[in-house]
């Protein structure tokens, strides 16, 4: 399948940068899994999962920045691989310019191996007055009405190569996606996306380079191709506003160990292995919460509900 390099204003390969600076402080703690490979996971009917919480005396450690919002997990061996699903949601483009990306990936520090897909409400466009459209943003201003266009697309981005655009994928709200990234060693990795409503598969598998991503006192920053973090992610992609979402459900999230076996995303928060660490990020800016996740259920699922837009800009 063919594939582009962005050509919309957000762009992740302009967005590294940003990403790798707001990575850097992940250092908190994780956990690990214990459910076998074939475990079943029900599927949601509706997007929004029920609020299904693990006990309470389960404390999750968080972090909190002004970009994304999710899971993390961080364990001394490699993952193999690291898994989820999701319904697309409706996106509302009631703030013309706003986005909002899913994802899933290897991500810690100076590195970054992603799959996932955003929506994007294009710039606004001048219109004639007229009603509120249910897929339209429209913003008013004066007699003058502006109107924003949703805009879905996959993609997959690592250290070197930038953010790569899969055109081939035609994504639409309420679609059933699967993304999944795969490291096959030796710094090889495998990012697979699959619409399971229209049966389109987009797989590509890239061997991360390191390559200098900045400059720190002097000295070159290298990209690390670093396999022992995975997360399952919602970002504000470019640092724009975060467009609204609603409440999405996020489900079969999951992550595949250095022994083979695949558990759900959930197991890494409730054993206590001392080779992993497990935590949530609190997506804040300016004091004002962006979005918020609900504690996972015991198969890996979770929710994501959009609160406010922000500002572009961290």
């Amino acid at each position: 399948m063919n594939s582009e390099k962005y050509s919309g204003r957000v762009n992740p390969a302009t967005e590294v940068s940003n990403r790798a600076r707001a990575l850097m402080p992940r250092l908190l703690a994780i956990t690990a899994l214990s459910l076998a490979a074939n475990t079943s996971v029900d599927m949601p009917i509706h997007n929004k999962l029920p609020d299904t919480k693990l006990p309470s005396s389960v404390s999750v450690p968080h972090y909190t920045n002004s970009l994304w919002s999710g899971y993390v997990t961080r364990n001394i061996h490699d993952f193999k691989a690291v898994e989820g699903r999701i319904a697309v949601p409706e996106v509302d483009c009631k703030i013309p310019g706003s986005a909002a990306s899913f994802w899933v990936g290897y991500t810690y520090g100076n590195t970054v191996e992603q799959t996932g897909f955003t929506a994007e409400c294009s710039s606004p466009v001048q219109l004639k007055k007229g009603p509120k459209d249910k897929s339209m943003g429209v913003v008013e201003n004066s007699s003058r009405v502006f109107r924003s266009t949703p805009k879905y697309y996959a993609w997959w981005m690592m250290f070197g190569a930038g953010g790569v655009g899969v055109e081939s994928l035609k994504i639409m709200p309420g679609n059933i996606v699967d993304y999944k990234v795969a490291y096959k060693g030796v710094g090889k990795y495998t990012m697979s996306f699959s619409d399971l409503t229209t049966n389109q598969h987009y797989s590509t598998t890239k061997t991360c380079k390191p390559s200098m991503i900045g400059v720190s006192k002097g000295q070159p920053v290298m990209s690390s191709c670093d396999p022992k973090t995975v997360e399952w992610v919602i970002e504000r992609p470019g640092a724009s506003p975060l467009a609204d979402f609603g409440t999405v459900g996020l489900f079969q999230n999951s992550a595949t160990t250095s022994t083979g076996k695949t558990y759900p995303m959930s197991h890494f928060e409730v054993t206590n292995d001392p080779t992993s660490k497990f935590f949530f990020g609190i997506n804040m800016q300016h004091d004002v919460q962006l979005d918020k996740v609900s504690n996972p259920t015991a198969n890996g699922n979770f929710n994501a509900t959009w609160l406010a837009a922000g500002t572009l800009g961290e």
